[in-house]
């Protein structure tokens, strides 16, 4: 999965798709107004994505690469890198903000030794995601689809990565 020059670890890459919708532009909007707010209320996707997580215990591959879409703040990485150790985690994301709390907070974590593959964050549309086909080995959403004004767009989208 090629994410382009200059590219770092968990620093955001922001996309920004072609003629995005207009309830997805404020979707996104509300998103970033939130970001600072939202671990206060987001015991919801946790316990969603805790459910979600267990049930891939079901589902017998090891993956190469996950990618989490509408990763947000990033709740599910440690879970899923957990559950697959040897695989390279994209965190996929509307909101720019969002993905900002998703980065390590201190410098303390960037100095730490790299114990797994990398993690990467995108910051893109998840009807139109700039990854090559047939990048993905499994992707993962908690509790986005509801918010994609056109979510008919999603799938095919999905199936393509």
């Amino acid at each position: 999965m090629s994410l382009g020059p200059g590219t770092s670890e968990l620093t955001p890459t922001v996309v920004d798709p072609p003629r995005m919708p207009a309830r997805l532009d404020t979707v996104r909007r509300q998103f970033d107004r939130r970001a600072a707010r939202f671990a206060r209320h987001e015991f919801i996707v946790r316990e969603v994505g805790r459910r979600l997580i267990e049930r891939l215990q079901f589902i017998r591959i090891e993956p190469q690469r996950v990618v989490d879409v509408g990763c947000g703040a990033g709740g599910a990485r440690k879970a899923l890198l957990e559950r697959y150790p040897r695989a390279d985690w994209l965190g996929v994301d509307l909101s720019p903000a969002m993905l900002a709390r998703a980065a390590p907070p201190t410098w303390l974590a960037r100095l730490l030794p790299r114990r797994r593959p990398p993690a990467h964050l995108l910051c893109a549309e998840a009807a139109a995601l700039p990854l090559a086909d047939d990048s993905a080995d499994l992707l993962f959403s908690n509790l986005m689809l509801h918010w994609h004004p056109q979510p008919h767009t999603v799938f095919p989208e999905w199936l393509r990565v």
